[in-house]
């Protein structure tokens, strides 16, 4: 494992109290940040309101974001945001270039200052643009790992690491201290001397990680930390990287484009698209029950299929295919109301559609479609395969590689019901 167990005097995560501010607010009932708000009392969780014992059932919100908004010109790139981030948990906002995540990460960490909007960290209200309150981001305990890794060459890997506790001005023997347990927390332990430019991809994201965590934060932000690594190393990092804020049981906000660094990191993921929030819950939630058709389009792959509504009735849809010889698909929808004869689209996961040999004319069985194999990608474990789908459309799946397909062969798609959505156009 590259990043060792955490020591036994770690002190990271939710267990120690933390006033951003230096301060408390006697005012921050005002805030209304959250409907079952907690505090942090000797290390445990004490409820504020014992009238809501449901709250007493999940972990405090370590950061509270309500109505968040900012602009640049008439570019609105975040829209009255509101969102808790929880002990321990990692967060994820996913989406395309230019959505917000990286503007609302900035406002988080500081770097930018909001149009409207208020956010609690800790407990302690950092920002509130209706009142006034901006802390620096010195002062807001959080810890960035910033995409390009902003690792200083002219400075060793000791100096890197001991840079935010210097500034913070930490004694000589306690930086020593600290910077050498961090660096072997994250598997670097020996390189404390090696100049920055002698570092590889993957070492420099360690050191950006180790600076980020020497000052035991409550909150460390990722800001695409992969992106800069080749595809081995972005997914040994991975996983290197969950058991690392899963030993130190840290809440970490990670901003990205990347579907797989979202699925397989996240506790919770936002998908945000032109400033807003699309959608939010856990990576199955977003993955297989799609809120809209930005989500079902951008998370992982879809095969969608245009069609006519034929019924709906005690949640059953039945929807014709013109381009597959019209044949009928039936599906689960407990969706706004069809009326017949509208156009609709039947969506579904290629990797859950089975794809068998068969000859023409042999989709007898409900919610099979009869293609031809036009053709096919060896990938090494699997093909990808283009199938046509009467004239105009065409699916792309994978088959496995132990049964010899043939490009021109008749293949029948099957459709398992319970993986359909339908969705109005």
């Amino acid at each position: 494992m590259l990043f060792a167990s955490r020591p036994r005097h770690w002190r990271g995560g939710s267990s120690r109290k933390v006033d951003p501010t230096g301060a408390s607010d006697p005012g921050l009932a005002e805030l209304q940040l959250s409907q079952a708000r907690m505090s942090v009392r000797n290390g445990e969780r004490i409820s504020v309101d014992t009238t809501e014992e449901a709250a007493l059932e999940q972990p405090e919100a370590v950061v509270q974001i309500r109505g968040l908004s900012k602009s640049f010109g008439s570019v609105r790139a975040v829209s009255g945001m509101d969102l808790d981030i929880r002990a321990g948990e990692v967060f994820t906002l996913l989406g395309p270039s230019g959505c917000g995540k990286t503007t609302t990460l900035r406002l988080l960490a500081g770097f930018e200052e909001p149009d409207e909007g208020e956010i609690a960290f800790g407990g302690r209200p950092i920002v509130s643009v209706s009142r006034g309150i901006s802390v620096p981001p010195h002062r807001r305990d959080m810890g960035m790992v910033f995409q390009s890794y902003a690792i200083w060459p002219h400075m060793s890997v000791f100096d890197n690491v001991a840079y935010p506790l210097k500034t913070r001005r930490v004694g000589r023997d306690e930086i020593r201290e600290r910077v050498l347990r961090t660096l072997k927390l994250v598997g670097l332990e020996g390189l404390e001397d090696r100049p920055g430019p002698l570092l590889s991809g993957g070492q420099q994201q360690r050191v950006a990680v180790a600076r980020a965590l020497v000052y035991e934060p409550r909150l460390l932000l990722l800001d695409e930390p992969f992106s800069n690594l080749d595809a081995r190393l972005r997914e040994q990092m991975r996983v290197e990287l969950k058991i690392l804020q899963r030993e130190l049981n840290i809440a970490v906000l990670l901003v990205t484009h990347d579907q797989v660094e979202a699925l397989s990191l996240s506790d919770r993921i936002a998908v945000m698209n032109a400033g807003n929030v699309e959608q939010m819950g856990t990576p199955d939630e977003v993955y297989s029950t799609p809120a809209s058709p930005f989500v079902r389009d951008f998370l992982g792959r879809v095969l969608v299929l245009p069609g006519i509504a034929t019924s709906q009735v005690d949640g059953t849809a039945t929807v014709t295919l013109a381009a597959a010889g019209h044949q009928q698909l039936v599906c689960d929808y407990n969706g706004a109301a069809i009326a017949t004869g509208q156009s609709v689209s039947v969506a579904i996961r290629p990797e859950v559609v089975s794809v068998t040999a068969g000859a023409k004319g042999a989709t007898s069985q409900m919610n099979s479609i009869e293609g031809r194999i036009e053709a096919l990608l060896f990938l090494g474990d699997s093909y990808e395969c283009r199938i046509e789908i009467g004239e105009e459309q065409h699916v792309l799946v994978q088959v496995p590689r132990t049964i010899k397909w043939t490009e021109g062969d008749t293949v029948v798609l099957g459709l398992p019901r319970e993986h359909l959505t339908v969705w109005p156009q």
